[in-house]
């Protein structure tokens, strides 16, 4: 009969866990396991519910909550980060296990994974986004650039009549500096208010980011970075536009590279590209082991114009963001302070690859 039972909620298309009165995990089927990131019941068999599913920002373990209150919960949205590093979104809803007085012995839970689901709205809300902000970008970029071309060709007028006199030739070189810096971020703001045309391609999607490695890695190993390139076999070409994905890896990489204090002995970047042939999709991870994101931070980590570098527009990851967009992809983050930053690039096979 146990054979049959778990025949059966193994067969289920949700995941389904049972904790007792205390939170203890006592029985969870395969679809569960999947969806947390475990191979094996033996790896969370015995655990508190909260070890494997902990609280975080105001999010609730909906099992401990129904316990606290005596009551079954109804379709709980709850986020996690599961045992493999993976933002998932869950859809969870619970009945009470009680006995012939009524009393709680525990909670059974069914969860659905929402992961795609929550990335579909959050790919059109980012659309949405970007395309305002395009348009404003585009009007602030044209309301800087208009008087900046009058101000430097005064300031060059200035320059011409001041000469032999130092002192003002040394001020004016500091503001015509600061108008190149001005006329960088207009020409940035610029690019990022343009949508990014695509010039479709087949290309070996391995080989560019490999180029791009090598391009890199000088700078790397002048900073003591070891880089490290993996890739499965037989990655078929992708459809896309290799100088706008070029970017992409290009900018990704500077990041890692520039994510180390010199505090750490052992600098490591580590890029890979993966092919997901059941669900026709390219996962490229870039990795280092440097200072990390705070968790405040990453929130605003692809807002445009936010920036922790001294002389940085704060519009690289948003255009890296865009492109991989325009490729109907999406970009993750995984950041811990002190351990290292992780960017995760999905990019689905397109009709007409392969």
């Amino acid at each position: 009969m146990d054979s049959l039972y778990q025949t059966i909620i193994n067969s289920l298309s949700s995941g389904m866990i049972t904790v007792d009165s205390e939170g203890i995990i006592i029985s969870a089927n395969n679809p569960a396991l999947v969806i947390l990131g475990y191979n094996s019941d033996n790896e969370i068999l015995g655990k508190s519910i909260r070890d494997v599913m902990p609280d975080s920002n105001g999010n609730i373990n909906p099992f401990m909550e129904s316990i606290e209150k005596k009551t079954a919960l109804k379709r709980r949205e709850y986020a996690l980060k599961n045992k493999k590093g993976d933002k998932t979104y869950l859809g969870i809803t619970t009945s009470l296990i009680e006995n012939s007085n009524y009393e709680v012995q525990g909670v059974v839970g069914l969860m659905t994974d929402l992961t795609k689901i929550k990335t579909m709205q959050d790919k059109l809300k980012q659309k949405e986004n970007l395309a305002i902000l395009g348009e404003m970008t585009a009007v602030m970029a044209h309301e800087i650039k208009n008087p900046l071309t009058g101000i430097k060709f005064g300031i060059e007028y200035l320059k011409s009549i001041l000469k032999g006199n130092d002192d003002a030739i040394e001020s004016i070189e500091l503001i015509l500096k600061e108008i190149n810096q001005l006329e960088r971020i207009a020409k940035d703001m610029t690019n990022f208010a343009r949508m990014p045309q695509i010039n479709v391609e087949s290309f070996d999607l391995v080989d560019l980011i490999e180029g791009k490695i090598k391009i890199h890695k000088p700078e790397a190993d002048a900073k003591g970075v070891k880089m490290e390139f993996t890739a499965d076999k037989n990655v078929p070409n992708y459809n896309g536009d290799p100088y706008l994905l070029g970017e992409v890896f290009n900018n990704l990489i500077i990041n890692s590279i520039e994510a180390f204090d010199g505090d750490n002995d052992d600098k490591k970047i580590e890029v890979e590209i993966r092919y997901d042939e059941n669900n026709s999709l390219f996962t490229v991870r870039v990795r280092d082991n440097g200072i990390g994101i705070s968790e405040d931070n990453q929130k605003k980590i692809f807002i445009p114009f936010f920036t922790t570098k001294r002389g940085g527009t704060g519009l690289g990851l948003p255009t890296v963001q865009r492109i991989i967009i325009a490729h109907n992809g999406a970009i993750k983050l995984n950041s811990t302070v002190g351990k290292g930053t992780e960017f995760i690039v999905e990019l689905p096979l397109l009709s007409g690859e392969g």
